[in-house]
Parts: structure tokens; C-alpha cells; sequence
């Protein structure tokens, strides 16, 4: 399946939560396993969005003028890496990992708005 990391970034919070309801063990399985390369994503985004901050961005000195080891976008960059990023968030990323039965979601608690959100990931039958 093809997704956008913007999408991928929208689902993570409910994909999280359905991490944690109650399934069947194969659908938990396959769900896992799925999440492992999901995460592989996440990573490669994290990555690359911190380098564009580090790039763009300068040192955050303390009271004393001391570096404090976290970098900030600087003011004048700030629309050069906010397209850097959309641009980032709009690449298109394969994923491969195999829906989960709605049925198998019986006993999960999840609001109308996250079952939307991991549609792609739900399979009605």
C-alpha cells in the first residue's frame, strides 16, 4: 500500500491506542509485525525533519549564554523549512502491512474519528 507520511504522521496517535485493545492473536500478529515497518517511517522522517532543523537552525544558548545541546529553526529560515517540510511530508512511502479485520476489533475502544483516521488499515471482511 501506497501513503503519504503526512497520513502516516495523522494515524500514528489511534494506531498507537489500537496497539494496546484487545484482538485476536493472529490479527495482533500481523498488526505487530506491520507497526515494526511502520516505525521504520516514522524513524526515517524523524531523522530527516531533525537534519532540516539542524540545517536551518542555531544552538538555544540559557541565561548564561551556555549552548543547551537543542537547535532551533532560525526566524529568517522558517519559510524555507516549512516547504522543506510539506515537501517532506508529501513524499509517498510503500508500506507493507496487511489490514486488520474489522471483526477482529470487536472488543476495541476507538472513537469514530480514529477508526477513521486508520481506514486503510481496517478491512471490513
Amino acid at each position: 500500500m501506497k501513503i503519504k507520511l503526512k497520513e502516516l504522521l495523522e494515524i500514528r496517535p489511534a494506531l498507537a491506542k489500537l496497539l494496546s485493545q484487545p484482538m485476536p492473536v493472529k490479527a495482533a500478529y500481523w498488526l505487530g509485525k506491520g507497526v515494526k515497518r511502520l516505525n521504520s517511517e516514522f524513524q526515517d522522517f524523524e531523522d530527516n525533519r531533525l537534519q532540516l532543523i539542524k540545517s536551518m537552525g542555531e544552538s538555544i544558548l540559557d541565561k548564561e549564554g551556555k549552548d543547551t545541546g537543542q537547535v532551533q529553526v532560525k526566524a529568517d529560515n522558517l519559510p524555507e523549512f516549512n516547504k522543506a517540510l510539506e515537501e517532506l511530508i508529501s513524499i509517498e512511502v510503500k508500506v507493507d502491512i496487511k489490514p486488520v479485520k474489522l471483526g477482529d476489533l470487536k472488543d476495541a475502544s476507538l472513537s469514530p474519528l480514529e477508526m477513521a483516521s486508520l481506514e486503510k488499515f481496517i478491512q471490513e471482511k
